[in-house]
């Protein structure tokens, strides 16, 4: 389970990065299309795409910390059913363990391999072990 949800965590990853070249690579073909077809004077040019520049890095930023939002609530979400998940295997193990302690009948289990993985009290009695 633990390793699912690494490679869901890459993936996630990966997506941002996608999308981040993505953009970035439309920003840099088509502003500067742009920035020629206004512009004739090289000095304008040359403003306008330190401007572009500027205007780049504010986008993407806005950008990143929207995919980054969006990857950490699906994170926080992930976490929050995993310990609920946790918390309800607790809660019936111990539920499993008061029945097996507290009765008079003899409970045992073994695991696949044959080897026992529980044995009450009035099993114990019932084999004369303890």
């Amino acid at each position: 389970m633990i390793a699912a949800k690494v490679r869901a965590d890459q993936a996630a990853t990966l997506r941002l990065v996608l999308s981040y070249a993505a953009f970035a690579c439309v920003w840099i073909l088509l502003s500067d299309q742009v920035v020629v077809w206004i512009f004739r004077e090289p000095a304008q040019i040359a403003m306008a795409s330190s401007l572009k520049g500027w205007l780049f890095v504010a986008v993407t930023s806005v950008l990143l910390y929207g995919l980054i939002q969006r990857n950490l609530r699906q994170l926080h979400r992930s976490l929050r059913q995993e310990i609920e998940a946790r918390s309800h295997s607790v809660r019936a193990h111990e539920l499993l363990a008061a029945i097996v302690e507290s009765t008079e009948d003899a409970i045992f289990a073994k695991d696949l391999q044959g080897r026992y993985i529980l044995f009450n009290q009035a099993a114990c009695r019932f084999v004369g072990k303890t």
